[in-house]
C-alpha cells in the first residue's frame, strides 16, 4: 500500500511538472488571429499594419509573419489575454528587423496582472524598458535573426539575448497593473516599426531563465547565436571551449606571452620553424554543424624573415578552404588559388572568415567589402576549423590575440554579434587623416575637415612668411611638409603617411593678399576724360557730346584679384560716377568722375549797342543787323551776351573804325559757333559833302535818282551787309535800277577819296 500511495505521487508530480513545462506557441504559418490559441487586435489607429504571411527563405516549406507599422502616427498591437493573473512569465521570440529606413523593430508589452513592463527594440540596435527606464544596448545588429527572452517574476523584469545565460538587462518595474495580458506590435505613435517573426512561445507557469523550464521546441530553430572565445590567457588545448593539436610535425613552439602595447593583456605565441615543421590548433565543430559559421581573429607576424604570419583552414559543411597570410604583404585562398595583396601582413590584423555552406567570404580589418569572395572548390568529411601551420614548405611565426567564432550564422562586420568590447580591435591602422592643419596667419578656406585635401591661406599684405603645423589622426601616423614657408605663392603638401604605408596628400596653396585697390584703366564710351587717366589721380570730368542720352564706363583693376564696383552706363547727367575698387585684402579705393553733357548752345541771349538802335530788333536766330549812327560818330560799343555762360564770345566791345561791318562770333561750349554781323552806318555827310549827296523817290518803286558830289563809288547793300549794286559814277546825277531788288530796307553808301556817306533805302511794292 506504501508503495501504490508512492507511485501516485510520483506520478502526480510527473504531471504536474509536465504541466508547468508546456509552451504555448504561435509559429508565423497564420496571422496571429487565426493562430490557436489566437491573438487579438488591440490599441488601433488606423491606417491598419502591413502584415502578410511570408516564405521563410532560409528554409525550405517555412514561413514567417511580416509585420510593418506606417506611418507614423499609425498604432497596432496583437494582444493575448492570460486566461488568469500569471506572476510569473517567460516568453521567447525569434524575430529580425525589417529595414534600417524603420524606426523600431518591435514593442513587447508584457501585463502580468499585478505589473507591467514594456521592451522596445529599436533598429539602431539599442533597447528601452519604457516603465523602469533602462535604457541599453545589444551586442548585435538587430536586422538579423536572435531571439529575445522576456520574463516576470512579480515587479521584476529580465531580457535575454539569443538564449545567453546572463541577462542584458534585469529590472524592478515601478508600474502597477490589473490587465493580464501580453501584447506586441506598435504602440507609440511617433515611431514605424517593422519586424519578421518566425515564432513566439510563451510559458505562463514561471520566470525561466535559458537553460530552465520547459526547452524550447526542437521543432523551431534554436540554435545559439553568440560568439565562442579564445583570449590568449592560456594555451588554447586549455581553452573552454578546448583546441585540440593537429597536423604536427618538426618544430613548433606555443608560448604565452604579456601584451607589451597593453598591460594585463597576453598573446599567443606560435612558431612552427624550419620550413619542414607543421602545427596546428584544431576545433571540432559539433556533429550537426551549423550550414553557416564565421570566426573572427586578432593576428600579427612575428618576423619578416619567416614564410607566413599565419594559416587558417575551414573544413565545414562539406567543403573546404584555406587562407595563407604571408608576411610579403600577400594572401591566397589556398584551394581556389585566389590572391592578392594587403599593407603590412605583418603588423596587427583582423582576419574575418564567413562560409555558409560553400560560399566563403573573407574581410579584413572589419572593412564591410570582402577581400575575397569565393566558392570553395575542395570537398571534404571532416568539420573544423584550424589555425596554425600546415604547410610543410614554409616557416610561419604568428602572434595571436584573440579568436572568437560564431555557429550560429555567417556575417559581414557590423552584422549578427558585435565583436565584444572587451577585446582589443587595434589593428595595423590605415589612417591617414589629419586631426588637425593650421596656419600661424591668415585663414584656411574652407574650413579644415579631415577628408577635404585641397585649401587656400591667403597671407596678409605684406607678410613675408607663415607656419604650417599639422597632426596626425592616428598616433602611429607620420607627417611630413609642414613647416615655415616663405616664397610666395607656392603649394604647401602636407603629406600623412599611415601606420600600414596608406598616404593622404593635404595641399595648401598659399599666397599672400594684395592692397592694390589701384585701376589700370578708367575708359569712358564717348567723351573727354579730363585729365587724362593716371592711377593716383581720383577726381575726373567727363564732357559729353552735345545731346548724349548714355555713356558707359569700363574700369580695369590693376590686381586681376580685385573688385571694381560702380562701372556701367550711365544715363541721368550731370551725374558723379563713384567707382570703388576693393583690393584682394579689403583696401578701398574710390575714383570720382563727374560727368555732363557738354552745351552747343551758340546763341545769344542779348545784343545792344551804346549809341543808336540794331535793326532789326533782336532776335537770337537773327544773325545780321545794321546800327545807324550819327555821321561823325568816332565809337560805339556793343555788347553780346551768350545764353549759356558756358559760351565764349569774341567780337564785340568797343568799335573806332566806323562806319564798319562787325563780326561778334559765340563759341558754343562743345565748339559749335555762330555769327552775327552788326552793319554800322554813319547816316549823312560830312560838312565838306554836306547837301551834295541826295537821292529821289525813297521809297522808290522802280527806280531812284541820286545827286552825286563828285565822281566817286555807289554801292547798294542789303540788310546782311550783301553787295547788290556797285558802280564807279562819274556824272553829278545817275539813276538806280530798282526793278530787280525786292521789297525792303536798304543801304546806299557814296564814298570818294575824302569821305563815305550811307542813306536808307526803302523798296516799296
Amino acid at each position: 500500500m506504501k508503495k501504490n500511495v508512492t507511485l501516485t505521487a510520483f506520478l502526480l508530480m510527473t504531471l504536474l511538472i509536465a504541466q508547468a513545462q508546456s509552451w504555448n506557441v504561435y509559429t508565423g504559418k497564420v496571422l496571429p488571429n487565426l493562430n490557436i490559441p489566437a491573438f487579438s487586435e488591440n490599441s488601433v489607429t488606423l491606417p491598419a499594419p502591413i502584415d502578410t504571411i511570408l516564405p521563410n527563405p532560409e528554409q525550405d516549406g517555412d514561413s514567417i509573419y511580416s509585420f510593418i507599422s506606417y506611418p507614423k502616427g499609425a498604432k497596432f498591437l496583437w494582444k493575448y489575454d492570460f486566461p488568469a493573473a500569471v506572476p510569473n512569465v517567460t516568453l521567447v521570440t525569434r524575430l529580425k528587423g525589417i529595414s534600417d529606413t524603420l524606426d523600431r523593430v518591435m514593442e513587447i508589452d508584457m501585463q502580468n496582472g499585478a505589473f507591467r513592463e514594456r521592451i522596445v527594440i529599436k533598429n539602431d540596435n539599442s533597447f528601452e524598458l519604457k516603465q523602469s527606464g533602462f535604457k541599453g544596448s545589444f551586442p548585435a545588429n538587430v536586422m538579423d535573426w536572435h531571439m529575445i527572452r522576456f520574463t516576470m517574476k512579480n515587479d521584476s523584469a529580465f531580457i535575454y539575448l539569443d538564449e545567453q545565460p546572463d541577462p542584458v538587462a534585469a529590472v524592478k518595474t515601478p508600474t502597477s497593473t490589473t490587465n493580464k495580458y501580453f501584447r506586441l506590435g506598435d504602440n507609440d505613435g511617433n515611431s514605424t516599426t517593422g519586424a519578421l517573426i518566425d515564432w513566439i512561445i510563451w510559458d505562463e507557469t514561471g520566470c525561466y531563465a535559458p537553460d530552465q523550464g520547459a526547452a524550447i521546441p526542437d521543432s523551431l530553430v534554436q540554435r545559439k547565436a553568440g560568439w565562442k572565445v579564445y583570449t590568449a590567457r592560456v594555451l588554447p588545448s586549455e581553452n573552454n571551449p578546448a583546441f585540440a593539436t593537429s597536423n604536427v610535425s618538426g618544430t613548433y613552439t606555443n608560448t604565452l606571452l604579456d601584451d607589451p602595447d597593453h598591460p594585463e593583456n597576453s598573446l599567443l605565441k606560435l612558431i612552427a620553424h624550419p620550413a619542414a615543421s607543421k602545427f596546428m590548433w584544431k576545433y571540432n565543430w559539433p556533429a550537426d554543424e551549423s550550414p553557416a559559421v564565421t570566426m573572427v581573429a586578432r593576428v600579427k607576424g612575428v618576423s619578416d624573415t619567416l614564410d607566413r604570419v599565419m594559416e587558417f583552414d575551414f573544413e565545414h559543411f562539406g567543403t573546404r578552404e584555406r587562407l595563407y597570410v604571408k608576411t610579403n604583404n600577400t594572401w591566397e585562398l589556398k584551394e581556389s588559388g585566389t590572391t592578392g595583396t594587403m599593407k603590412k601582413a605583418t603588423g596587427w590584423h583582423i582576419y574575418r572568415i564567413t562560409k555558409e555552406k560553400n560560399l566563403v567570404n573573407v574581410y579584413l580589418d572589419e572593412n564591410p567589402v570582402p577581400l575575397a569572395t569565393v566558392i570553395a572548390p575542395t570537398t571534404t568529411t571532416n568539420k573544423w576549423f584550424r589555425f596554425g601551420d600546415g604547410n610543410s614548405g614554409s616557416s610561419l611565426g604568428g602572434f595571436v590575440d584573440w579568436i572568437i567564432w560564431d555557429e550560429s550564422g555567417a556575417y559581414a562586420p557590423k552584422r549578427g554579434y558585435f565583436i565584444p568590447d572587451s577585446l582589443i580591435q587595434e589593428v595595423v591602422s590605415g589612417d591617414a587623416l589629419l586631426a588637425t592643419l593650421t596656419a600661424n596667419a591668415g585663414t584656411l578656406s574652407p574650413a579644415f575637415d579631415p577628408d577635404i585635401t585641397e585649401y587656400t591661406l591667403k597671407l596678409p599684405a605684406g607678410s613675408s612668411s607663415v607656419t604650417i603645423d599639422a597632426t596626425a589622426h592616428h598616433a602611429k601616423a607620420t607627417v611630413t611638409g609642414t613647416g615655415e614657408y616663405t616664397s610666395f605663392p607656392t603649394d604647401a603638401e602636407i603629406t600623412v603617411t599611415a601606420e600600414d604605408g596608406t598616404t593622404k596628400t593635404y595641399t595648401i596653396s598659399i599666397s599672400v593678399l594684395s592692397n592694390d585697390a589701384t585701376l589700370a584703366a578708367l575708359t569712358p564710351g564717348s567723351g573727354i576724360l579730363s585729365p587724362e587717366f593716371d592711377p593716383e589721380i581720383t577726381e575726373y570730368v567727363l564732357k559729353l557730346p552735345a545731346g548724349s542720352t548714355s555713356v558707359t564706363l569700363e574700369a580695369t583693376p590693376n590686381d586681376a584679384k580685385a573688385t571694381v564696383t560702380g562701372t556701367g552706363e550711365f544715363s541721368a547727367f550731370p551725374v558723379d560716377a563713384v567707382i570703388t575698387v576693393t583690393a584682394e585684402d579689403g583696401t578701398i579705393k574710390e575714383y570720382v568722375v563727374t560727368i555732363m553733357v557738354l552745351s552747343n548752345d551758340a546763341s545769344l541771349a542779348s545784343l545792344t549797342a551804346s549809341e543808336g538802335t540794331l535793326s532789326p530788333e533782336f532776335d537770337p536766330e537773327i544773325t545780321s543787323y545794321t546800327l545807324e549812327l550819327p555821321s561823325g560818330t568816332t565809337s560805339v560799343t556793343l555788347t553780346a551776351t551768350p545764353n549759356d555762360n558756358k559760351a565764349s564770345v569774341e567780337g564785340d566791345g568797343e568799335i573806332t573804325t566806323l562806319p564798319a561791318d562787325v563780326t561778334i562770333t559765340v563759341t558754343a561750349e562743345d565748339g559749335t559757333t555762330a555769327t552775327y554781323m552788326v552793319h554800322i552806318l554813319l547816316t549823312g555827310i560830312r560838312e565838306n559833302g554836306a547837301g551834295k549827296f541826295s537821292l529821289y523817290p525813297n521809297p522808290a518803286r522802280e527806280q531812284i535818282t541820286v545827286t552825286l558830289p563828285s565822281a566817286g563809288k555807289l554801292t547798294l547793300k542789303n540788310t546782311l551787309g550783301q553787295t547788290l549794286i556797285a558802280r564807279n559814277c562819274f556824272e553829278p546825277q545817275v539813276t538806280v535800277d530798282l526793278k530787280d531788288i525786292k521789297t525792303g530796307i536798304y543801304f546806299l553808301t557814296f564814298e570818294n577819296a575824302d569821305f563815305s556817306v550811307t542813306m536808307k533805302v526803302v523798296r516799296s511794292e
